[in-house]
């Protein structure tokens, strides 16, 4: 319980935002699934998404947190966390990749795309997100020094589109993800078809 506490007390919007990213996915898998959550962070979604499948494995490329997540996590019998991308084996019915594709480059972010799309069952699903592009003077100074390369609605379907042969996109602003209009979305939710 402490982890949500902490998440609360230091930004109560982004945990809302992210949490309604994480029970979006949620909604669509089945129990009987194994997904992998790419990027997991702290890996509160990954033990989120352990209430509502059959396994879920969770990668981070920042090591000290896996080590924290896996001790912070240890009850969770469903859940596995992995320090090295190698580690990760298998053949996922769902991966969700929230708030990655934008701290690469866009070659980077296809070459990812089609690792994620090699991980996945055929008819499996891909759960995506990005922020909204904002020109560069308008962007937070963590966006400005951590993100690549934001993507506007159209090239992140683009991009989507070169591992993946059918790509929804939904718009999200606080909690609500939906297909409002996608200039207004501070952020795009995908889901991806293999």
């Amino acid at each position: 319980m402490r982890r949500i506490e902490a998440l609360i007390s230091e930004d109560p919007v982004n945990l809302v935002v992210h949490l309604a990213r994480y029970n979006f996915a949620r909604s669509l898998i089945q129990s009987d699934w194994i997904g992998l959550d790419y990027g997991c962070g702290t890996g509160y979604g990954a033990a989120l998404l352990s209430k509502n499948c059959s396994r879920i494995d969770a990668y981070d490329e920042d090591s000290k947190v896996i080590k924290r997540s896996r001790a912070n996590y240890s009850s969770l019998d469903n859940l596995t966390f992995y320090e090295s991308i190698d580690e990760i084996k298998g053949c996922y019915d769902f991966i969700v990749s929230f708030e990655v594709i934008e701290h690469m480059t866009q070659q980077e972010a296809i070459a990812y795309l089609s690792r994620l799309r090699s991980l996945l069952k055929d008819g499996g699903m891909l759960f995506s997100s990005t922020p909204r592009a904002l020109p560069f003077s308008e962007r937070s100074l963590n966006r400005q020094l951590h993100h690549v390369h934001e993507y506007d609605y159209e090239t992140y379907k683009e991009i989507l589109m070169t591992s993946f042969r059918k790509v929804l996109v939904f718009s999200q602003n606080d909690g609500i993800i939906s297909t409002q209009n996608p200039l207004m979305a501070w952020n795009y939710v995908a889901v991806c078809l293999h």
